[in-house]
């Protein structure tokens, strides 16, 4: 396409456009901001310079989304330590009965949808009359595997983050006798 157009035809200038400024060889922008900059002491009629923040440099579409990015990511981390924390001290505040009855918990529940998962990849394989049966027997399987094996395991595995056992006064009178 030409600079004149399509058709051959040289465009018209938008006749309601002002004239474009030009004092002293300067662009319209930048003697705008030089009025910008400058104020004049209403006391002395003296011109003098503004104090103006200086703009920041102008980055990239890629440096700003990558800063977003970054901030936004720190966020979450702090969010996630946050909760880490959080849950630490909720550990370590319950007494040791407890601590070890929320391993269990977690440990049977971990188990089950483990033993869930992997029947649903095997289920369509399986015969309707095997699945009936099959279902609630691993369940059942599932559950006693996380309760005398991984449970006890675990509690040992990580009896040094525990919280001591309480002696109870029952057998400190035994100890006595």
């Amino acid at each position: 396409m030409s600079p004149a157009g399509p058709k051959g035809r040289k465009r018209k200038k938008n006749p309601g456009a002002p004239p474009p400024s030009n004092r002293g060889g300067r662009s319209a922008s930048a003697a705008s901001e030089d009025d910008d900059e400058m104020a004049v002491d209403a006391a002395s009629g003296n011109e003098k310079k503004k104090d103006l923040p200086k703009a920041k440099a102008k980055r990239s579409k890629n440096e700003a989304n990558k800063e977003m990015w970054n901030q936004g990511k720190k966020g979450l981390s702090d969010i996630w330590e946050n909760y880490v924390q959080m849950l630490r001290r909720d550990f370590q505040k319950r007494p040791r009965d407890s601590q070890e009855q929320l391993i269990l918990r977690l440990s049977q529940v971990l188990t089950i949808g483990c033993v869930v998962v992997l029947l649903n990849f095997f289920y369509s394989f399986i015969p309707s009359v095997i699945r009936i049966f099959a279902f609630p027997v691993l369940l059942v399987i599932a559950w006693f595997v996380a309760t005398r094996a991984i449970a006890p395991m675990i509690v040992v595995r990580f009896e040094d983050h525990l919280n001591p056992r309480e002696k109870y006064e029952d057998d400190d009178e035994d100890e006595d006798t």
